[in-house]
This record gives structure tokens, C-alpha cells and sequence, in this order.
């Protein structure tokens, strides 16, 4: 099973920053990039002036992400196999 199908397969429909952060073994700061950056779609919780904001990713948003930034099968091979 790759990536995007254990994703579509599990019951949650919110994620973290620090959650995708884990699930891609990346730094969340560097999911906050992304957000930042509109690469990753997110809810953002919590004023405007907030220094550092709350997201919240939809398992819509993470899988458009996965598709169409960063997914390829040699990611999903060493994500999958951790």
C-alpha cells in the first residue's frame, strides 16, 4: 500500500503540522513553509496577529499535497518502510 492509500485508508480527517511533519519525517517548520508558501493547503485556527498560528490539515488537503508536490514512489518506499 503507498502512502496516499494509507492516508485515504485511516480514519482521521484532521492532521497537525507536527503530524504531517512526522508522517513525512520533515521538520515542522518546514510544514509551515509550505503553508506559508501555499503549497499545503490548512485551516488556520486563532487570530491574525498570532506568532505562531495553529493549522490544521484536512486529509483532502494533505493528499492534494502529496499529489502534486512532493509524492513519488521512491518517497513513498522510505517513508512507508520506517
Amino acid at each position: 500500500m503507498d502512502l496516499i492509500e494509507k492516508i485515504k485508508n485511516e480514519d482521521k480527517d484532521l492532521y497537525t503540522v507536527r503530524e504531517i511533519a512526522e508522517i513525512l519525517k520533515v521538520s515542522e517548520a518546514t510544514v509551515r513553509n509550505w503553508i506559508k508558501l501555499f503549497k499545503m493547503k490548512a485551516i488556520k485556527l486563532g487570530g491574525i496577529t498570532s506568532r505562531k498560528s495553529k493549522f490544521l490539515i484536512t486529509k483532502q488537503f494533505f493528499i492534494e499535497f502529496l499529489e502534486n508536490h512532493i509524492y513519488t514512489k521512491l518517497f513513498d518506499e522510505e517513508i512507508l518502510k520506517q
